[in-house]
This record gives C-alpha cells, sequence and structure tokens, in this order.
C-alpha cells in the first residue's frame, strides 16, 4: 500500500460515542473516501454496537454517521 492509499489518523481523534448507549467507541478499521475524508468503523466498548462514520481528517470532525 502506498502512502497515498494509507489512511491517515488526525492528530486528535475526536471522541465518538455509541449511537446506541453513548458509551465510548475503539476505531476497528479506517478506509479513505473522498478527498479529506475517511470512513471509520466503530465498535461500542460496552454494548457491541458497530457504528460506521464519515469523519473529515483535516478538521478531525464527525460529518455524518450511518447507524
Amino acid at each position: 500500500m502506498s502512502e497515498i492509499e494509507k489512511p491517515m489518523l488526525p492528530s486528535t481523534i475526536p471522541e465518538i460515542r455509541c449511537s446506541m448507549c453513548q458509551s465510548s467507541t475503539k476505531i476497528l478499521s479506517t478506509a479513505m473516501a473522498r478527498m479529506g475524508f475517511e470512513h471509520w468503523t466503530l465498535r461500542c466498548a460496552s454494548c457491541g454496537h458497530i457504528d460506521q462514520v464519515q469523519v473529515n481528517v483535516g478538521a478531525a470532525e464527525i460529518v455524518g454517521g450511518v447507524p
């Protein structure tokens, strides 16, 4: 995988809460999206729910999510 293809975590990782129980989540995987964004797959540390969100890696903000 070249440097361009590798997902880059932002310097400040936003705290993303579970959409079901609002507990903390852990990043399972990241994938490149359109320019400046990544798709993150997260698992809730409490209930095990899986969330997928699109993250603006330039500003480290959540810009949308799919429960």
